[in-house]
C-alpha cells in the first residue's frame, strides 16, 4: 500500500554516519512502503541503533538522505510512533495504565482534552488487546502487559508509521507470542519497522528483512529462517558482497 504519489514511509538513499573519525554506517539505502513491515537485524555494534536513530531524526547523517514521507525526520515526527528498548520506571511510583498511554500524547494536537485523551487511550488499549485495564497499575501488570501498553502509548496518537527496539526483548515465550500477535494486527494498518535479533520476531518479517553491519543488505524474501539469516541474527558479519541494500 503506497501513497497516490508513491513517496514511501522511509527511504534512506546512500546515507553514512561518522562518530568523529569512525565509520559506523556507510553506503546506506533502504525503503520501507506506507503500509509496508520490515525488520532490522544484526550483530551488536554493527549499526542498528545509529541507523534507527537516524530514522528518529536525533542524529543527521554524514552522507546520504533520510526521508519519513518525503519530509526530513524532524518534520515528520507527528507521523512516527517509537517503542524503546527500555523503559526504565519506579515501581513505586503510582501511575496507571491511562496514564502511561496518554504520555504519547503529550505536545500532540487535542492535548489537554480529557474527551479526546480517553478516546485515544481507550482505542490503543484496544489495538493491543488490553480493553478495560486503563485504571490498572502499571506496575502490577505482567512483562508482557506493560510491554503492549508501551506499544498502546506510540499508538494513541494514530501515527502513519511505528518503530520498535526489541520489542520481546527480556520477555517469556507466553508473553513474546502476545506481544507478536499485536504486530500481527497491526500489519497493513500501519507502517511497521521492527529492531531485533530474536529469531521468532524475524521469521514474522520475512518478506522484508535488513541485515545492518555498517552496511545493510536486503535479505532475499524468503518462506522461512535460512542458514544466511541465522547468521546475521546471532552476529556472523556480513560479507563485502552482502554490504548493499536497494
Amino acid at each position: 500500500m503506497t501513497e497516490a504519489n508513491g513517496i514511501p514511509a522511509v527511504e534512506i538513499v546512500h546515507a553514512g554516519f561518522q562518530y568523529g573519525s569512525k565509520t559506523v554506517l556507510e553506503g546506506v539505502n533502504l525503503t520501507l512502503q506506507r503500509g509496508g513491515a520490515a525488520c532490522l537485524i544484526g550483530p551488536n555494534g554493527g549499526g542498528k541503533t545509529t541507523l534507527l536513530k537516524l530514522i528518529l531524526g536525533l542524529l543527521h547523517p554524514s552522507s546520504g538522505q533520510v526521508r519519513i514521507f518525503g519530509s526530513a525526520p524532524k518534520d515528520a515526527w507527528t507521523r512516527v510512533g517509537y517503542v524503546p528498548q527500555d523503559f526504565a520506571y519506579d515501581a513505586r511510583f503510582p501511575i496507571r495504565v491511562q496514564d502511561v498511554v496518554a504520555m504519547g500524547c503529550l505536545g500532540t494536537k487535542g492535548w489537554g482534552r480529557g474527551k479526546s485523551i480517553r478516546q485515544r487511550v481507550s482505542a490503543a488499549l484496544e489495538a493491543v488487546q488490553l480493553p478495560g485495564i486503563a485504571q490498572d497499575w502499571f506496575s502490577r501488570l505482567s512483562g508482557g502487559q506493560r510491554q503492549r501498553v508501551l506499544i498502546a502509548r506510540a499508538l494513541a496518537t494514530s501515527p502513519e508509521l511505528l518503530i520498535l527496539d526489541e520489542p520481546t526483548s527480556n520477555l517469556d515465550a507466553a508473553a513474546e507470542q502476545e506481544v507478536l500477535a499485536v504486530l500481527e494486527r497491526l500489519r497493513g494498518q500501519v507502517s511497521l519497522l521492527v529492531v531485533s535479533h530474536d529469531a521468532a520476531v524475524a521469521s514474522h518479517f520475512l518478506r522484508e528483512v535488513y541485515c545492518v553491519n555498517r552496511r545493510v543488505h536486503r535479505h532475499p524474501p524468503a518462506d522461512r529462517l535460512d542458514d544466511e539469516l541465522m547468521r546475521h541474527l546471532v552476529g556472523m558479519e556480513l560479507s563485502a558482497s552482502e554490504g548493499d541494500a536497494s
